[in-house]
């Protein structure tokens, strides 16, 4: 096989390895990687609008640690558009969770958002719009921060909740099946 599907296959087994298997995932969310070049070695999430405008993308390298892993679209603005924005505008009782990192809300897809770090005003404004259920479900070290947010989203009129993650565990080092009947308890 040629060198570029070799490449390929080892960001297949990265996703793989990061417990993201379902290749219709994949497809849904467009990922892709980069082969060769300055991002060379990088699995490349985009961050699309909920019109279809490409806000910018995080990529992750996955051929070796490095001190910085993660890497996203120079110019991007982060705090404004979350990854995947649009599950907020599902008219549904299926709650949406709101996470912290892309490879955080990629094993609940479609069902979460990242807010690309710890969510920002414009992106609270954007879960207090939510046309469905919220739970706020952030990294371990910031449960009090995800517990203070649902309780601004619930002031505010929102049907919300937050899970408190084991320490230094984020949802995506966690059983997908408890961090949902998780969700489910909190709302």
């Amino acid at each position: 096989p040629a060198a570029s599907a070799v490449s390929a296959d080892d960001a297949r087994g990265y996703l793989k390895g990061r417990g993201l298997a379902d290749e219709r995932v994949w497809d849904e969310a467009s990922i892709g990687c980069v082969l060769t070049g300055k991002w060379a070695n990088r699995v490349v999430v985009p961050v699309i609008s909920p019109a279809g405008e490409w806000w910018g993308w995080v990529s992750r390298l996955w051929s070796r640690e490095a001190s910085d892993p993660y890497r996203t679209a120079p110019g991007m603005v982060l705090g404004g558009g979350m990854f995947n924005d649009a599950a907020l505008m599902v008219e549904t009782d299926d709650p949406v969770m709101v996470v912290e990192g892309c490879f955080d809300a990629l094993p609940y897809w479609p069902d979460a958002v990242a807010a690309l770090g710890k969510p920002k005003q414009l992106q609270v404004t954007s879960l207090m719009e939510s046309k469905r259920p919220v739970a706020v479900c952030l990294d371990g070290d910031a449960w009090e921060e995800g517990m203070m947010l649902a309780a601004r989203l619930q002031f505010e009129g929102q049907r919300a909740g937050f899970v408190r993650l084991p320490p230094k565990q984020d949802p995506n080092s966690v059983d997908t099946e408890w961090l949902r009947e998780e969700v489910a308890r909190c709302l």
